[in-house]
This record gives C-alpha cells, sequence and structure tokens, in this order.
C-alpha cells in the first residue's frame, strides 16, 4: 500500500506528464509558482530529456560577492559535514561559482547533472530549480523531486535564497542547498535565507566608507523629502521607487554628467535636463563628501513646468498627421513630436526597428512645413561619404525646412563628431532648420551628438499598440494591393493583433504582402498569412525551431485544425503535438 508521500509523489508525475500532453494542469497536485515555472521553461524551450547548461570558464574568483560569502559558505560547509547537502553558490546570471558538498556520492551526482562551478542554471537552461527560478521570482523558491521541470532532476530537491546588494537592493547571486530527494527537508529554506542575510551583511561590512556615507545621505534624503531621490558616485546609483519609476536606465549616463557640472563649484546647486522618455525635470543637487574629497551626490528629481506643453494646451486643436493608429499611447507621441515641429525644436526620435520613426518625422513636417524642402541623410550613407562630400551637405541642409538624420546610433565617434558639427553650423543659421535624428538603441547615441537635441520622443512597439493593428492593416492593403478588392477577415484579423510583431509595422507589412499573394481578391483568411504571424514566442527561434513551427502551422491548416490529424501527418504523437503548440504559440 502506498504511503501518503509516495502518492503526493505519483501524483505530481501525473501532473507533469499530462502539463506537457495538453499544456494544464491541477492547482490542487501543483503549487501554482511552480505552474508558472514550468510555463517559462516551456516558452524558453528547455528540452526535459536534454540537459545541456552552457559552461563560462571564465568566472570571477576575486569578485565582492564570492569574497563576502566564503565564510558563510566554510561555516555551512561545517555544519552540515556528515549530510548529503550541497551548498552553492551562483551571480546574478545563474552562474554558478562556488560548490561545497561534504558527501563524494552526491558531488559525483551534481556533477552528472553539471551543477559545477562554470555552468549556468538559468531556467532558461534547465528550466524549473531552485537557483533559475528564484532569479526569476526574485525570492526564496524550493523545488522539491518531480516539480524540476527537466527529468534529470527529478532525483533532487533544492532551496535558492536571492543575495542583494545591501546598498541598491539589486540582486546580485543566489546561495543554494541541493540534495538527493528524500534527503529534502522543510528547513532548506530557512537555512538559505539565513545563509543569504549573512551575506548580505558582509556585504555591507566589506563595502567602504564612503558607500556607507552615500547610503546614510540618501535615506536621509529619502525620509526627509519623500520625492524621487537618486544617489550618484562613480560605482553605485541608488534611487527611490519614484525615481524608479520615472528614469530610464540610459537616463543614467546623462544624470552622471549633469552631476559633474552640477558640483564642480562644491555648493548646492540646481540644474535642468530632459530625461529619455521626453520629460524636462528640475534636478536639486547636493554634493556629498567623504574624508574632503567628493564622494557623489544626492539629487532631488522633479517635473519642470514645460513652456512647450502650456503652448500645447493653449492650442486648440492641433492638426492630425495623417498616419493610421488611434491608441492613446500613439496620438500622444504623434502630439508631442508635431508640437516640437512648430517649435523647430530638435528632436531624437527612438524606438525599435520598424515602428515608424521616419515615418512620424515626415508626417510632422508635411503638416507643419509642407512647401519647405526635406532631406533625409543616412548615417550609413555619411560613413560612406568623402571629407569634400560632407562638407557640401552642411550647405545643402541649411537651405531645407527639417533635416532628418537616420540611424545616428550607427555612426563611429569621430563621424559623430563630424554630424555634430554639420548640425551645429545649420542650427545656428537664421530661421533655423527642424532637425531630427532617429535611432534604434539611444544608449549608442554619442554623448556630444545627444546634447543636439533638446528632447527624446520614443514611439512604442507595435505589439504596445495592439488596437492600432485595426487600423494600419486596411491602409497597408490599399497601397500594397493597389486596389480596394481585398480586406482582412475577422479572423485573421485576431491573429496578427495577437502577433508580437519585432520589427513591427515593417513586418506586418511583410506578412501583408506575403497574403496578398495567396488572396488575390476577397477577404484574407488564417491560412493566407505567413506561417510566422499564426504562432506567439517570446524568444528568438533558431533556424530549425522556425522551420519546424512552419511545418506545424502548414499541417494544422491542412486539416482545419485538428490536431489528431495533423500529427498523423507529420508522424508525431498527439503528446508531441500539444506539446509544440504549446511551445511556439500556435494560435489552433
Amino acid at each position: 500500500m502506498l504511503r501518503g508521500h509516495d502518492r503526493g509523489i505519483l501524483s505530481l508525475e501525473a501532473a507533469h506528464d499530462r502539463f506537457f500532453e495538453v499544456g494544464e494542469v491541477s492547482q490542487d497536485a501543483v503549487r501554482r509558482a511552480i505552474t508558472e515555472s514550468w510555463r517559462r521553461s516551456q516558452a524558453y524551450g528547455v528540452d526535459i530529456d536534454d540537459l545541456r547548461p552552457p559552461y563560462n570558464c571564465d568566472i570571477d574568483v576575486e569578485s565582492r560577492l564570492l569574497r563576502s560569502a566564503q565564510p558563510v559558505l566554510d561555516r555551512l560547509e561545517q555544519e552540515l559535514s556528515g549530510v548529503s547537502m550541497s551548498v552553492i553558490l551562483t551571480d546574478a546570471n545563474a552562474w554558478v561559482i562556488a560548490r561545497r558538498t561534504g558527501d563524494r556520492l552526491l558531488d559525483r551526482k551534481l556533477d552528472r547533472i553539471q551543477l559545477a562551478p562554470g555552468f549556468s542554471y538559468a531556467e532558461q537552461h534547465v528550466g524549473t530549480n531552485g537557483i533559475g527560478s528564484a532569479i526569476e521570482a526574485g525570492r526564496a523558491f524550493h523545488v522539491f523531486g518531480s516539480e524540476h521541470f527537466s527529468g534529470s532532476l527529478r532525483n533532487f530537491s533544492c532551496s535558492g535564497a536571492p543575495i542583494r546588494n545591501p546598498l541598491t537592493g539589486q540582486l546580485i547571486g543566489i546561495i543554494d542547498v541541493t540534495c538527493k530527494s528524500p534527503d529534502a527537508t522543510p528547513l532548506m529554506s530557512a537555512l538559505v535565507q539565513e545563509a543569504a542575510r549573512d551575506i548580505e551583511q558582509r556585504l555591507l561590512d566589506l563595502a567602504g566608507e564612503s558607500e556607507r556615507v552615500l547610503l546614510n545621505e540618501f535615506l536621509a534624503a529619502h525620509h526627509r523629502k519623500g520625492k524621487a531621490i537618486v544617489t550618484i558616485s562613480n560605482d553605485v546609483v541608488i534611487s527611490n521607487a519614484a525615481a524608479a519609476q520615472m528614469l530610464d536606465p540610459s537616463d543614467h549616463v546623462l544624470l552622471r554628467e549633469k552631476v559633474a557640472e552640477l558640483t564642480s563649484s562644491g555648493h548646492d546647486a540646481v540644474g535642468h535636463a530632459t530625461l529619455n522618455r521626453g520629460h524636462d525635470v528640475t534636478l536639486r543637487c547636493r554634493p556629498i563628501f567623504f574624508s574632503s574629497e567628493r564622494a557623489g551626490a544626492v539629487l532631488e528629481i522633479s517635473h519642470k513646468t514645460d513652456i512647450r506643453k502650456s503652448k500645447l494646451q493653449a492650442r486648440p486643436t492641433l492638426p492630425q498627421l495623417g498616419l493610421k493608429g488611434s491608441s492613446p499611447v500613439f496620438r500622444n507621441v504623434c502630439s508631442e513630436v508635431e508640437e516640437h515641429c512648430w517649435q523647430r525644436s530638435w528632436v531624437l526620435i527612438t524606438g525599435e526597428p520598424g515602428v515608424g520613426k521616419l515615418a512620424l518625422a515626415q508626417a510632422a513636417h508635411r503638416c507643419c512645413f509642407p512647401a519647405a524642402r526635406l532631406v533625409v541623410v543616412d548615417a550609413v550613407d555619411l560613413t560612406r561619404s568623402d571629407g569634400d562630400q560632407r562638407r557640401s551637405l552642411g550647405v545643402e541642409l541649411g537651405e531645407c525646412g527639417t533635416l532628418v538624420f537616420r540611424h545616428v546610433d550607427r555612426l563611429s565617434p569621430a563621424m559623430a563628431r563630424e554630424l555634430v558639427e554639420i548640425a551645429s553650423s545649420v542650427k545656428g543659421q537664421a530661421g533655423g532648420s527642424w532637425g531630427v535624428a532617429t535611432a534604434n538603441n539611444p544608449g549608442a547615441v554619442d554623448a556630444d551628438l545627444m546634447r543636439m537635441f533638446s528632447a527624446t520622443v520614443t514611439v512604442p512597439p507595435l505589439r504596445h499598440r495592439a488596437d492600432d493593428i485595426a487600423e494600419l492593416v486596411p491602409e497597408l492593403l490599399r497601397r500594397l494591393a493597389g486596389r480596394d478588392n481585398v480586406t482582412c477577415g475577422a479572423p485573421a484579423m485576431r491573429i496578427l493583433q495577437r502577433a508580437l510583431w519585432p520589427n513591427n509595422v515593417t513586418e506586418l507589412a511583410e506578412a501583408l504582402r506575403a497574403a496578398l499573394k495567396r488572396r488575390r481578391a476577397g477577404e484574407i483568411a488564417p491560412r493566407d498569412l505567413p506561417e510566422s504571424c499564426q504562432a506567439v514566442t517570446h524568444r528568438v527561434l533558431t533556424n530549425w525551431e522556425a522551420l519546424e513551427r512552419d511545418a506545424l502551422v502548414r499541417a494544422l491548416n491542412e486539416v482545419d485544425g485538428d490536431k489528431m490529424r495533423a500529427a498523423s501527418l507529420l508522424g508525431i504523437s498527439r503528446a508531441t503535438i500539444y506539446r509544440k503548440i504549446k511551445l511556439y504559440g500556435i494560435s489552433a
């Protein structure tokens, strides 16, 4: 007769198998956190039968994390002596830094599953486990036996806890205890959480006195002001929740530059800046000194009353740019760019490839300066030109109404400096042209070039404004087909609105172009769309996976979505086709 423990294991294993067959699992059989991790692992494409964590030989054995953790690891190794358990330390990306095991048999077993220094146990590589899942969840995570995603890990149990930088709160590593499943105990979770706290305390003890001063100044300002507060030094950026919501990672570079400028006098100072999202802010900067040297600064950040916004509110109605899309986020971007155009305020337009950055600049130009000339300069062409051509370009640009510099994030530092000279000469002329630059990656734009622009406007990706697709599709079909006798049916439109579109409007247009080759007239149906549109994945597929996905979609379309018949056509089992449909996010 089965004991309750054994029945629980069998129930869990049955739930695991059912998950891979139909993608469903009973919450009574499996904890919600485990189910969520299984789904993430499946989306990552982790193979349940083939455990292959990547290896990196370049492990930093001198890191502050390892130095802080050494005494704690030593203590745990001694306390667990004679117990079949292993203590494992990883960095923030789940790369194993250290492993302590007192049991040689367990040591060999862990080697076989490559849970050893140099290997990564991130969820995206090995699926659900105490290390990678703790990183994903941002909290302590325990995984027992068959709760592991990979079959190779079902004989083990593990419990991991995050280690955070005590100054910034950033996750910097994981401390984990792993054992064979029969040896697992609920105390493992308490053990690793206590170890994580001990390591964090040692990190704080090892921190320099200047960092402690920074932390104390930050805490004092945070409690006193109740506003967006950032403390900055050469090595550390500490921000409260209000500042974190306001700032993008690329804003940190800007703030460092402003701090250097504002603290040069050694006294409190006030300055202004335009953040990556286009918000104008006021910076109240107070330098922090330690041992008579400047250690950093405390910034209080507040929104600045924007003259352009007040003018925008005074204008009763802004002319529409004629671009398709009525979602509030897109219309706000259009209005902001149009206002910059009216004011001839130079602007950097950023966004993912294919979102329509150039189209937005062209539409604003047509709206505000329809009789003026527009010149578009691609950074790639600028790089290929010689010095004389670039000098003549400066003269030509000075005679236009709007000039657009595309792909400025691709410029080398030397070419960026030349562009700054050209743009400065144009910007300084009476009357002035409106200047626009576009970039996929604003963080790669040269700092001197960035100063040429008074604001940054980010065009949202198509997946963040899916409702606009219903307006874009008819317009794109009209342009591509050259006639109005092809429409998009509701089922096909739903598929288009669910797709992720990594290349945005450009990719949507390519998909419709492909559909028009199959449907010359009438209504576009799901089977007319490219196979890539009929699946939603949250990662880049390999060439082989893309071929496999397309074969599945073609087979399902051929049999009108009948999964059993599609599996028969492809020569695979029912469980496999259900798993693959779930893996690739196929609409079936």
